[in-house]
């Protein structure tokens, strides 16, 4: 019985997880066999009325799986490093009045302790002290981020829409999105405060979002409010036209543009060496007038749209060489005995003349000679006393690969 009652004062002693084995061994024989038992459940494992003080031996131990830990605090915020709570006491038991020292009656490690969630504080018994127990503390997730500001549309073209804005403190990154089906759809992550939304159909309208994020663990953080753009792309370029010359006009026409609701037409002033805008047309074509004959000129033509009452024209063109035609030949025409001889002024631009002749007012032209631009003068023979010819000289303008014609005066001579 004395023995029994020492036992049991040694486990009360274990519970604290006080190493007092070498106590126990101070009136314990030692023997080969060994009796491990928890110390707070010592009277229901041992049948201390029927142990033999001379052939056993108890190792007292404690478990702390229901050890009080009080920290001293369990809210963090997060940062994106890793967060230690500060330990103020681990207590074998709610009744316990003793703490445990780290080190010697457990260790401490930690679980989820970086992102937002539920973290741990992991005890680990030592020594005399076994099991684990765990005391969670929180980590929030960081607030909202400041909203974008200066979100604008840098630039557009007939596929393609640049958006720029002013970078956000905190931030990541940018989500940005694009109204489609009425909602809301994500449509690119950047990481810089520029993009460019590529793909899109010419002279339609399009309306786009932005937010700035940062990445708390798995947690996407962003703005709870966030700006919004409308614009609408541009035409589509217009990169083919046709034209008709005159002397003193060229009527230039091109293919419908879809979204288009007009066309503005420009001249270029080669004094100035810029575009002049001439006209706008709702048309597709639009005659220049008023032009020098035989001169080269440059148009061009731009489709537009409507946007915020405001023309959007297309952001390129393309320019187009074309020139007006000479002028008529002023000719005269000598009868001679068997032969008749033209003289012309020359024509300003011409590049060669061509002088034809027929032998009816009704027949067909007859090419007779092709002159350079220095030549004014032709001579016919062979032709017979007494009949009445017909003669022309046309101007020849040749420039860019092209041929432009001047146009022509008939006039009749009787042969002698």
């Amino acid at each position: 019985m004395k023995l029994r009652n020492r036992i049991i004062a040694l486990a009360m002693a274990a519970s604290t997880c006080v190493g007092l084995f070498a106590y126990a061994a101070s009136f314990l024989k030692f023997s080969p066999n060994v009796i491990s038992v928890d110390a707070m459940e010592i009277v229901d494992s041992v049948d201390l009325d029927k142990l033999d003080s001379e052939s056993e031996t108890i190792i007292f131990k404690s478990s702390i799986a229901k050890a009080v830990i009080t920290l001293e605090d369990y809210s963090y915020d997060y940062t994106g490093k890793p967060v230690y709570p500060k330990i103020v006491s681990v207590r074998r038991s709610p009744t316990a009045i003793k703490d445990l020292t780290e080190n010697v009656h457990y260790t401490v490690s930690y679980e989820n302790n970086v992102n937002p969630g539920t973290g741990y504080v992991v005890i680990t018994g030592i020594g005399y002290c076994e099991g684990t127990v765990k005391k969670p503390f929180t980590i929030n997730p960081p607030g909202p981020l400041t909203a974008v500001t200066g979100f604008k549309v840098s630039s557009t073209n007939a596929s393609n829409v640049k958006l720029s804005w002013d970078k956000a403190a905190g931030a990541q990154g940018y989500i940005l999105y694009q109204y489609k089906s009425n909602k809301w759809v994500r449509i690119a992550k950047p990481t810089t405060n520029t993009y460019t939304v590529s793909g899109l159909s010419p002279a339609t309208n399009y309306k786009f979002a932005v937010k700035p994020y940062m990445m708390a663990g798995t947690v996407e953080v962003t703005s709870k409010t966030y700006p919004t753009v409308l614009t609408t792309t541009t035409p589509a370029t217009i990169t083919k036209a046709t034209f008709t010359s005159s002397a003193n006009a060229v009527k230039m026409a091109w293919s419908k543009v879809s979204g288009a609701v007009g066309y503005r037409v420009y001249q270029y002033n080669t004094s100035t060496k810029k575009w002049v805008g001439i006209a706008n047309t709702s048309s597709t074509s639009y005659t220049f007038k008023n032009l020098k004959a035989g001169t080269s000129y440059k148009f061009t033509v731009r489709a537009y749209n409507k946007f915020n009452n405001k023309s959007v024209l297309s952001a390129k063109y393309t320019t187009f060489s074309t020139s007006t035609n000479p002028a008529k030949v002023s000719f005269t025409v000598t009868p001679a005995k068997g032969k008749a001889t033209l003289k012309w002024t020359k024509v300003a631009g011409a590049t060669s003349y061509k002088v034809y002749y027929k032998t009816s007012s009704t027949g067909k032209w007859v090419a007779l000679k092709t002159t350079n631009n220095t030549t004014t003068s032709y001579t016919k023979t062979h032709l017979t006393s007494g009949k009445t010819y017909y003669f022309t000289v046309k101007a020849v303008r040749t420039t860019g690969g092209k041929t432009y014609n001047g146009a022509y005066t008939t006039k009749a001579a009787k042969i002698k």
